[in-house]
């Protein structure tokens, strides 16, 4: 006996179609419901043999909690997506009273009518970085094939003592103004690197606000008053110039007094103290003298190589600079005089790769 090809379920299970006659459900049926308080949570337990039971509350449809095997409980709401019935975690018992979590799950049952899947959500909340893990992206992808490498160190230096302590294990999402001006003003000792600190936060999230993990105008980094910096520019007057020139002669020729701590277990080893002297490097003096010529930057001067020389003019021609355009040097040619080298002509001119007569003496 069928109705429309379907066998009455009394007819496929005996057992099932008594306890429907009779007017029950088989026990293994039965879903426990009541309402979800602090007592009916704590007295719910997981029975031998099963990995979870569940209750449901009676006042709100899909809310329930299940206990596990393990003693854990949690509250779940339980709703149906696509014809097929899922089940979200709310939080854990202890964390949550009955009451907090009910609310949670009204919300949650609320944006399901209107569309939205708690699951999917979630997962997409999981997938946000942290902003250590944008910044790391940021150094290797950006600033390590982008930019120099003096700025590579400088920014790995503020990440490492002062960013990442402060805001680098949170979700980037959830940065806010607040926790910027707080580490701002912690590095209170420090009001240079405090602001460049913020300028590098903000570099950071317009570099993945280009890449849609954030959006430009949430930049916690804007608005964040920064420190006055007092800038200071002096020159050496013409008698330090003068001691300048003096000192570095006798470090090249007789040599610089240095001082031995007599306190120490090995001093009685030490030179006499007239005997307490070291020459100069002629290559460190060569680079002094050429900064205190040129006005150069350290490292122009430096890494300044054979084939930036022009010979004929006395011209050093730099390819790059810290500002990121081309510029050249004039040392005064009276005071500087170059000797073709035969060297690699990408050797440093200042670089000890070279023979002494092929040296550049200043």
């Amino acid at each position: 006996m069928t109705i429309n090809g379907i066998a009455p379920c009394f007819l496929t299970c005996p057992g099932l179609g008594i306890k429907l006659l009779t007017g029950g459900l088989p026990e293994t049926l039965l879903v426990p419901k009541g309402r979800i308080s602090k007592r009916s949570v704590d007295a719910l337990s997981c029975p031998p043999g099963k990995d979870r039971e569940f209750l449901w509350d009676d006042a709100l449809a899909g809310f329930g909690v299940a206990a596990f095997a393990s003693g854990k409980k949690s509250y779940v709401i339980q709703f149906r997506r696509a014809g097929r019935t899922r089940r979200s975690v709310v939080g854990d018992h202890g964390r949550l009273t009955p009451d907090e979590a009910r609310s949670a799950a009204k919300k949650l049952l609320g944006g399901v009518e209107q569309g939205t899947d708690p699951i999917a959500t979630k997962h997409a909340e999981r997938a946000v970085r942290s902003f250590r893990e944008v910044a790391d992206e940021f150094m290797s992808a950006h600033v390590q094939r982008k930019r120099k490498r003096l700025t590579y160190d400088a920014y790995s230096t503020l990440l490492r003592r002062h960013i990442v302590p402060s805001i680098g294990s949170m979700r980037v999402v959830e940065i806010r103004r607040k926790h910027v001006a707080r580490m701002h003003a912690r590095m209170i000792d420090c009001p240079g690197a405090a602001n460049r600190a913020v300028s590098l936060i903000s570099a950071i999230w317009n570099w993945a606000a280009r890449r849609d993990e954030v959006s430009f105008n949430d930049n916690p980094a804007r608005g964040i008053e920064r420190n006055r910096e007092h800038r200071q520019e002096r020159f050496l007057s013409t008698a330090e110039l003068a001691r300048l020139g003096d000192a570095l002669r006798t470090a090249e020729t007789h040599g610089l007094v240095y001082e031995v701590d007599e306190a120490k277990p090995k001093a009685k080893h030490a030179p006499r103290p007239e005997n307490r002297r070291t020459v100069a490097d002629p290559f460190a003096a060569a680079a002094i003298r050429l900064l205190t010529l040129t006005g150069a930057r350290l490292r122009e001067i430096l890494n300044a190589r054979w084939d930036q020389v022009d010979l004929g003019r006395g011209i050093i021609f730099l390819p790059d600079s810290k500002t990121g355009k081309k510029r050249s040097i004039f040392p005064p040619p009276r005071r500087l005089s170059w000797r073709r080298s035969r060297a690699s002509r990408a050797t440093p001119i200042l670089s000890r790769a070279q023979e002494p007569e092929h040296r550049a003496p200043i």
